[in-house]
């Protein structure tokens, strides 16, 4: 008679520990690149809007002068699509729209078309003389010394 020896059995498949033990480092790698970017964006969400955004207060944002119209009682309300634009035409509204040009010509005649009779005020910043001629006719655009300069608080 003869008496086979049995050989513990050897898997070659790794186990859910052996896969954890090789491949935490990656997952903690990606997993910090993720919360770096993260951070990075919620940093940087309010650091620039646009140009003239009340929300911003670097050189090219506005905060400056909505805190002091606060200060003054005047409410400021930032609207950034034509339909906001147009419901927000009133008797005693002044509707800032800054860089026109951006605008297409039917976007600025239905804007037009909404301001005139509302008895409010349009002020244009920034506006090339086809957008003035649209928005404001009959007025004449008074071109700016420099658009890249600033002026102090004071």
């Amino acid at each position: 008679m003869t008496a086979e020896a049995t050989l513990p059995s050897t898997s070659v498949s790794p186990t859910a520990r052996h896969l954890w033990t090789r491949s935490r480092g990656i997952a903690l790698a990606l997993l910090m690149l993720l919360a770096g970017a993260v951070a990075v964006a919620t940093v940087r969400s309010d650091a620039r809007h646009g140009e003239l955004d009340p929300r911003s207060a670097d050189p090219l944002g506005s905060r400056a002068v909505t805190e002091l119209l606060a200060d003054r009682g005047v409410t400021t309300r930032l609207v950034t699509t034509l339909a906001e634009a147009r419901a927000a035409t009133g008797p005693d509204t002044t509707l800032l729209v800054a860089v026109p040009d951006r605008l297409t010509e039917h976007q600025q005649t239905l804007l037009h078309s909404a301001t005139t009779g509302s008895g409010g005020r349009t002020v244009l910043v920034a506006a090339g003389g086809w957008s003035v001629g649209t928005l404001a006719p009959g007025v004449t655009a008074d071109p700016a010394t420099s658009r890249d300069s600033t002026l102090d608080p004071g």
